[in-house]
C-alpha cells in the first residue's frame, strides 16, 4: 500500500511465492519485497542491485553468511548499499526495574537469561561490531550509524483489564499499537527465557508482576548504512561520519576485527613502519588469573616505537625484563605489545 501511494505498480508476471516486485517507471526504480529465505535464491536474480534493506534482520544471521549470500545475489559487478535499520544490540531493559521477590526473579536476571537464550539457543548475533568488522573484511565500509532504540510504553488503565491475558492484548484490535507491541515483547521475554532460566523461577508470577507494574520496555537498536564491495583504496569515510555525528557509542562502537570464540587479536610488526593484526588461539586463564578484554591501546614511546620504526639491532634480545621473552629476539615478523 505504501509503495502504491508513491506511484509504484505491481510488475505483471513477476510475483512468485514469497516475492513481490513493484516498479515506478517515472523514477526508473524497481522494488522487490521478499517473504522467503533469500539465501535460497539463484545468483543475480534481480540483475544489478543498488540497495538492500534489511530491517530488524541482520542480527538473526551470521555476518559472514549474510554477506556471502548478498554478494551472490548482487553479483560481483554490483556495488550495492546495505541499509540495516533496527539492528538489535543485545540489550533490553525494563523501567522501572523490579528486584527479586521470593521465587519471582529480578528483572535483571530475566533479561540476562533472555539474551543468553537468543544467542546460545536461537543463534542470534547480538553484537553489531561483528557485522561492521565483517563488512570491512569483505571490502566494504560503514557509511553511517545512529541509535534507534525502541521505547515501548505500557498499556494505560483503560486498555489493561484486570484479568486480560497477554494474548488478549496482542489480538484485540481495540488496543493501541504500543499496547500490542508491549504485550508481544512481554510474551517474548517470558517465553524466550524458558530455555535459560534458573531452577525455581516462577515465570508465571514474573509476568503477572510485569502486567501489574507495567514497566516501559526499552530495546537497544542501531541503524547501519554500509557500502558493500567497493572500498579498496578509499578513505574510511564511515569512521569520520560516525565521529562527527556522535553515533558511535562506547558501549559497542569501537573498531574490532572478526574474532571467534576462544581467539585473541594480536598486533604484529611485519616490517619497518608496517603492522597488521592476526588472530591466534586464546589460552584460558589459569588459577588466580583473570582474562581482560582491552578496549583501546597505544604504542609505547620506548621499545614498541623502536620496533615500529625499525630502530633495533636484528637478533638482539627482545626484552630482558618481561618473563617469557628472554629467549625471543628482535626480528620481523614480531609480536610485541604491552601498552594499555
Amino acid at each position: 500500500k505504501m509503495l502504491e501511494e508513491r506511484g509504484f505498480t505491481v510488475v505483471e508476471g513477476a510475483a512468485v511465492d514469497g516475492m513481490f516486485r513493484f516498479e515506478n517507471k517515472d523514477l526508473g526504480c524497481q522494488v522487490t519485497l521478499l517473504e522467503k529465505d533469500f539465501r535460497s535464491l539463484p545468483p543475480r536474480l534481480f540483475g544489478d542491485v543498488h540497495l538492500f534493506v534489511a530491517c530488524c534482520f541482520t542480527d538473526l544471521l551470521d555476518p559472514q553468511e549474510l554477506l556471502t549470500s548478498l554478494m551472490l545475489l548482487a553479483g560481483s559487478q554490483s556495488k550495492p548499499l546495505l541499509y540495516a535499520p533496527i539492528t538489535f544490540c543485545g540489550s533490553t531493559s525494563l523501567r522501572p526495574e523490579q528486584p527479586k521477590e521470593g521465587s519471582v526473579p529480578a528483572d535483571s536476571l530475566v533479561l540476562e537469561a533472555y539474551h543468553a537464550s537468543l544467542k546460545d539457543v536461537q543463534g542470534h548475533h547480538l553484537d553489531p561490531r561483528h557485522l561492521i568488522s565483517t563488512v570491512k573484511a569483505y571490502g566494504g565500509k560503514l557509511l553511517s550509524r545512529g541509535t534507534s532504540d525502541w521505547t515501548i510504553t505500557p498499556p494505560g488503565d483503560e486498555e489493561m483489564r484486570e484479568k486480560s491475558s497477554v494474548q488478549d492484548l496482542q489480538d484485540a484490535e481495540i488496543y493501541s499499537d504500543d499496547a500490542r507491541m508491549w504485550a508481544t515483547m512481554l510474551y517474548f521475554l517470558g517465553s524466550g527465557t524458558a530455555a535459560a532460566m534458573e531452577p525455581g523461577w516462577d515465570m508465571g508470577s514474573w509476568i503477572a508482576r510485569a502486567k501489574r507494574v507495567r514497566p516501559t520496555i526499552v530495546a537497544a537498536n542501531v541503524d547501519l548504512l554500509f557500502q558493500l564491495f567497493d572500498c579498496e583504496g578509499e578513505t574510511q569515510q564511515g569512521e569520520v561520519i560516525a565521529a562527527e555525528t556522535g553515533a558511535c557509542t562506547p558501549a559497542w562502537g569501537g573498531r574490532e576485527d572478526v574474532l571467534k570464540e576462544g581467539e585473541q587479536m594480536l598486533l604484529e610488526f611485519v616490517s619497518t613502519r608496517t603492522v597488521q593484526t592476526r588472530s591466534a588461539k586464546q589460552p584460558p586463564p589459569g588459577p588466580g588469573q583473570l582474562l581482560l578484554k582491552s578496549v583501546s591501546s597505544v604504542v609505547s614511546s620506548g621499545t614498541e616505537l623502536k620496533v615500529f620504526r625499525g630502530e633495533f639491532e636484528t637478533d638482539s634480545q627482545l626484552d630482558t625484563t618481561i618473563k617469557g621473552m628472554a629467549d625471543k629476539t628482535m626480528s620481523y615478523p614480531l609480536t610485541y605489545g604491552y601498552s594499555l
